[in-house]
């Protein structure tokens, strides 16, 4: 079983071009109801093993699709399911198998990250925010969460969320110096 089945189709969602192997648009997350047409209708076996892979594939294709709009990358796992997608053309299901799961696992992780880095970003806004209110000197906050972004750009979610964190770090510590300083003040007058 070799690659004489790989058709190109389209999505009914927003009409990229995918090949018959595509469970769900990776774009926009719609369901493509003629990835399974090319069954071998014979062998119930093939067929079992073949909606097992689907179905990994599927689960790591969400996580894209759902985080991909929002600016998340996703080169690891998309290269594997790049993999899986060849290997089930090819009939190697065991093969197929593992690389879909892991470029679950990957996806998953990813978007967990990503996920994470939101957050700890919206923190940091928010502290660097409160900070300068407050009359703190928040540049060394800015330029920490400036790095972060540009780490999230470059798809470096880990060390984005500890720059977003020292971000947050730097403005606490300059909303409680001014504090400080402004009780230090108030006391001496």
């Amino acid at each position: 079983m070799g690659n004489e089945h790989l058709t190109i189709i389209n999505c009914p969602g927003c009409n990229t071009q995918l090949d018959s192997f595509d469970v769900v648009c990776p774009w926009c997350g719609a369901k493509v109801e003629e990835a399974s047409r090319f069954l071998d209708e014979t062998d119930p076996k093939a067929r079992e093993m073949r909606t097992i892979v689907e179905g990994a594939m599927a689960y790591a294709l969400t996580f894209i699709a759902n985080r991909r709009g929002e600016g998340a990358q996703f080169p690891g796992a998309e290269s594997l399911l790049a993999r899986a997608k060849v290997a089930l053309a090819d009939g190697d299901y065991p093969l197929a198998l593992e690389l879909a799961s892991r470029s679950g696992q990957e996806a998953e992780d990813v978007a967990r990250r990503f996920d994470a880095l939101i957050v700890r970003m919206g923190r940091a806004e928010r502290k660097i925010e409160i900070a300068n209110e407050r009359g703190g000197d928040v540049e060394e906050a800015l330029d920490l969460l400036d790095e972060a972004k540009n780490e999230m750009k470059n798809g470096e979610y880990r060390r984005a969320i500890k720059l977003a964190m020292r971000s947050a770090a730097k403005a606490d510590r300059s909303r409680v110096m001014y504090d400080a300083w402004k009780v230090e003040v108030q006391d001496y007058l």
